[in-house]
């Protein structure tokens, strides 16, 4: 029940000895010539981001160096904050198996769930964390205009409502289990896009269905000639040849050249302002409350991404 909740900070936790905070090592523990090509994976500030970490931006120190480190080590259920920077602006990440035993970053605060809290759930934390509502209350309680930071002051004084212990279970649950789903969502939208960039790329970069065109064109001809007919082109035959002859015929059979190369027959080089219109858009009088009380939608600069 609500009224079971109780409301604290994050210091009265850490006070109670159920959290912990600790900033990473110091720019002096961790130098250029410390990173290596393979070894044990570093999570710096621009990795954290909805509380997830991404490896693809994730340095790496030997393992020699890794243990000079070992407090600093990382553990499942392990909170990041990244304390300065763009996502000093409250982002936090999660770690999960896939980065057990993985170093805090210099940029990046780790806060710890004692194991075995009978009072505190890491994930139903981390998902308070990351509601929007914290984002907005870090971002302003952040230092710096130009440099955003986070310390552990500001991290312990963040107020939050914690209800029982079964029901931040029971809630971290369900948000797990809607966040699994936008993950696989993701997954398959980028699947997606790699293949409609990999079909664009097909059809109007190398040209494919036109070489498959052409290739037909050809060997119709000894066909007809009699002359023997060359083997085809597995690569063309693999990726245009197999179109459907709707789509086929919509390709030429023959290439010209042109100020940019070659390009299919009957294709034309050209600016794009002359097949499309170019507009400047306009912010809507911030004195009329009119206009921004109605329904339709406005997208600005910072909408587009």
């Amino acid at each position: 029940m609500a009224s079971e909740w109780r409301g604290c900070t994050i210091g009265e936790l850490c006070d109670a000895g159920v959290v912990e905070l600790q900033t990473g090592p110091f720019g002096t523990q961790l130098h250029a010539h410390d990173y290596v090509e393979d070894g044990v994976p570093v999570v710096p500030t621009e990795a954290i981001r909805n509380r997830q970490i991404d490896h693809s931006v994730l340095p790496k120190i030997s393992p020699g160096k890794a243990e000079e480190l070992t407090r600093h080590r990382l553990e499942l259920g392990d909170i990041l904050f990244a304390r300065r920077g763009v996502q000093a602006t409250g982002h936090i990440g999660c770690v999960r198996e896939a980065e057990d035993g993985f170093l805090c970053g210099t940029g990046a605060i780790r806060l710890r769930v004692r194991r075995g809290s009978s009072s505190v759930s890491p994930d139903f934390l981390s998902h308070v964390l990351a509601n929007p509502a914290s984002v907005e209350w870090f971002k302003f309680h952040a230092i710096g205009a130009t440099m955003p930071n986070l310390n552990e002051g500001i991290i312990r004084s963040f107020p939050l409502q914690m209800p029982p212990l079964p029901e931040q279970r029971a809630i971290a649950h369900i948000l797990g289990t809607l966040d699994d789903k936008i993950e696989l969502n993701r997954r398959m939208n980028e699947t997606l896009e790699s293949m409609a960039r990999a079909l664009f790329k097909s059809w109007f970069v190398d040209f494919l269905p036109v070489r498959a065109n052409m290739e037909a064109r050809n060997r119709k001809a000894r066909t007809q000639t009699g002359d023997p007919l060359p083997a085809p082109q597995n690569e063309v035959a693999r990726q245009a040849g197999g179109l459907p002859k709707s789509l086929a015929d919509l390709f030429p059979d023959s290439f010209e050249d042109s100020e940019l190369g070659e390009i299919p027959k009957g294709w034309r080089v050209g600016p794009i302002l002359e097949t499309a219109r170019l507009l400047s858009g306009g912010t809507p009088k911030t004195d009329r409350d009119e206009y921004w009380s109605g329904s339709i939608p406005w997208a600005s600069a910072k909408d587009v991404s």
